[in-house]
């Protein structure tokens, strides 16, 4: 799980509170301190920290047009995160669509007054975000999942989008809440209060997908409408805040960590400037926790992830990796000790070719100083001390000389020790490919 790239990542919030135009329509102050809850939220560098013009506000559209017109380029310009969010009133017209309430909408002619959702949805689909999370909090929100059916709730399936998340108030067919005593809606505080708590044991970063199931059981707990999601892809992993619980358990890592987060000869510089290397700061962290804490580095990781700093996110999950080993039993340790030299625990992956490189020259210096005996005279094999070499760096794979030699005395010993050399590249490379996809995800 990742936090997406600010810079490339756009947040619309839409919020509707006024309704002039229908009495029917009741108006919806808590709207107001959704949108601003939300955004304080996500330009807040210890949540988010989304730059404040990629974080844009829509307050009290007066029509449809408006809205259209104001999302469309703002969903062109992101090409990682696209986050759309809208509170209102949300109805069902005549042809089955959700239609969201803006200020000139009346019910009675919502198809003509509101906005029809396949607008938000086209605006989502044509953008170039390889990620996008829309949040519908209104009624009826949760009948964008359904299919076109027999009931008077079904409406069209409207939400069909590769790499998108969605999360809606309620369920197909019902309203949403919005508690009289209350600031914030209910499904909107519900999941500002989680943001702003964090979840204990939780990880690093808090994705929609990893919420939802908190989110749920904290509204049903309260006698509230329950919450619906559909994901495609892998939007729902993505990371739209800081879990500011995180690492509670090895105590308050905000204040200690801080000590190598900033050079202490450069307080006066803003802390994204600080030149201390990455090395310098693991020596400080393995002061602060002697003991293996895993949290403590990849505190330290998404601040050089942060700082654009990719060799110094490698150099510290590199050192994580050596802590991680070190307090293990000896037969680990061994093994850890080889999955570094081989490749540098996943991080330098190159290093593999190097290995075969030394086997293979090395086993076409002994080969060639030491011939075996056929096993069979009659099959005429030819010795190639390259093509017997590479035989047992890949045992797995037949290149037409195994099994056709006596390997015998020292012969015998130095075929064991580049078998087990390929050996352990090979289960070091997966090893590797494996940790580095965790690592991404």
């Amino acid at each position: 799980m990742r936090l997406p790239r600010l810079e490339q990542t756009r947040i619309a919030l839409i919020g509707s509170t006024h309704f002039p135009d229908d009495k029917q329509l009741y108006e919806l102050p808590a709207v107001a301190n959704n949108l601003k809850s939300l955004r304080d939220i996500f330009v807040d560098p210890d949540f988010l920290g989304i730059p404040a013009e990629n974080c844009q506000t829509l307050y009290d559209p007066a029509t449809a047009r408006e809205v259209d017109e104001w999302l469309v380029p703002l969903a062109q310009e992101s090409d990682d995160l696209l986050l759309v969010y809208y509170a209102g009133h949300g109805v069902l017209g005549e042809d089955n669509e959700l239609y969201l309430t803006v200020r000139d909408s009346v019910q009675a002619h919502i198809y003509r007054s509101g906005v029809p959702f396949t607008w938000v949805k086209n605006a989502i689909l044509n953008s170039p975000a390889k990620s996008r999370i829309l949040v519908l909090d209104c009624c009826f929100s949760g009948n964008v999942f359904s299919l076109m059916g027999g009931s008077a709730d079904a409406a069209l399936r409207q939400v069909d989008i590769e790499g998108t998340h969605v999360l809606t108030a309620t369920g197909p067919g019902y309203t949403a809440k919005t508690p009289d005593d209350q600031p914030l809606t209910a499904f909107t505080g519900q999941m500002i209060e989680l943001l702003k708590s964090g979840i204990s044991d939780g990880p690093q970063y808090l994705s929609i997908g990893y919420m939802f199931p908190f989110l749920e059981r904290s509204l049903v707990s309260r006698g509230l409408p329950r919450p619906h999601q559909q994901t495609k892809g892998t939007a729902s992993n993505l990371g739209i805040s800081r879990n500011v619980a995180f690492g509670t358990e090895v105590g308050d890592l905000s204040s200690d960590l801080d000590l190598f987060f900033t050079d202490p000869s450069e307080s006066a510089r803003p802390r994204s400037s600080s030149s201390m290397s990455a090395k310098a700061r693991v020596q400080q962290l393995r002061k602060l926790y002697p003991k293996y804490s895993p949290r403590a580095y990849e505190r330290l990781v998404a601040f050089f992830e942060n700082e654009g700093r990719p060799q110094d996110v490698q150099y510290v999950r590199e050192a994580k990796a050596r802590h991680l080993y070190e307090d293990a039993p000896i037969s680990q340790r061994i093994a850890g000790w080889l999955f570094r030299v081989l490749v540098g625990y996943g991080y330098r992956p190159f290093r593999l070719f190097g290995w075969y490189t030394a086997g293979l020259l090395l086993g076409t210096v002994w080969f060639s100083a030491h011939q075996a005996a056929p096993i069979n005279m009659d099959d005429h094999p030819v010795w190639n001390p390259v093509t017997v070499t590479l035989g047992f760096l890949f045992p797995v794979i037949n290149l037409g000389s195994g099994g056709m030699w006596r390997m015998e005395g020292v012969n015998q010993w130095a075929a064991l020790l580049f078998q087990a050399l390929g050996w352990a590249c090979a289960v070091a490379a997966v090893a590797g490919f494996l940790k580095r996809t965790k690592d991404r995800d």
